[in-house]
């Protein structure tokens, strides 16, 4: 009887911890990355996103993102960098506008030394840009 509870409880504690290290996984990096800017918006499903060039360094991703008009209020076309921290899976986003005035200059400075720092990069397709945006937008809405 003990040696079947002993089978019984090895087997919940593994069904457990596989269960549940996978559910985190649910979302690729690059959707969680993309979220952690359209998580700002309303309706994250409408932004429409024009171009993702992804940039991959040691410790950090860093996305280019280009994005159409959300509101009347602002420009035809808003430029910016999230900065996706793989590790802890958190993002920084700083716009471009913003980096002409001297903010995040580190950002700036790393981005400008992607064709020689960066270990490997990537233009989204269309297709991947709308799956990996519905997958963000998906990712807010659970968040």
């Amino acid at each position: 009887m003990s040696k079947g509870i002993r089978i019984i409880s090895v087997l919940l504690i593994a069904v457990t911890l596989f269960g549940f290290s996978s559910c985190g996984k649910k979302y690729s990096d690059d959707a969680i990355a993309i979220a952690g800017y359209l998580q700002y918006f309303d309706k994250p499903e409408n932004v429409i996103v024009n171009k993702i060039e992804k940039c991959v360094f040691a410790d950090e991703t860093i996305y280019y993102v280009s994005r159409s008009k959300y509101q009347e209020l602002e420009a035809d076309e808003i430029e910016l960098l999230i900065v996706y921290y793989p590790s802890s899976r958190t993002t920084k986003t700083a716009f471009f506008l913003d980096m002409e005035y001297g903010m995040h200059a580190d950002i700036k400075a790393l981005w400008d030394s992607r064709d020689t720092k960066a270990t490997s990069t990537h233009v989204f397709s269309a297709d991947e840009i709308k799956s990996v945006t519905a997958e963000a937008s998906e990712y807010c809405s659970k968040s």
